[in-house]
């Protein structure tokens, strides 16, 4: 009856060892993971410096239209403000004027 005693003992040994096998299988399973995690990672960043450039390039984009507009715009005022700065300088020379009239007659 020993013998079948230490058997039983031997054999519980075993179990013990084998889960401390399938623990460290779960340690090497979770560092995997990690690296699967931090490669995704580093792919999704890859995807938000393209989308960086896309958002240059479109501000860009948005600039030149808003310059392009303001300038077209302004071009076309500036010429046209170019006459009416003279208009308001002549209502500034009238303005003149009466302050002149009004000093005059002061």
């Amino acid at each position: 009856m020993r013998e079948e005693e230490s058997l039983v003992d031997e054999r519980g040994v075993e179990v013990d060892e084998t889960d401390v096998e399938v623990d460290e299988t779960d340690v090497e399973v979770d560092e995997r993971s990690v690296e699967v995690d931090e490669t995704g990672v580093e792919m999704d960043e890859t995807d938000v410096e393209v989308d960086e450039t896309d958002v240059e390039v479109d501000e860009t984009d948005v600039e030149v239209d808003e310059t392009g507009v303001e300038v077209d715009e302004t071009g076309v005022e500036v010429d046209e403000t170019g006459v009416e700065v003279d208009e308001t300088g002549v209502e500034m020379d009238e303005r003149s004027v009466e302050v002149d009239e009004r000093c005059g007659g002061g």
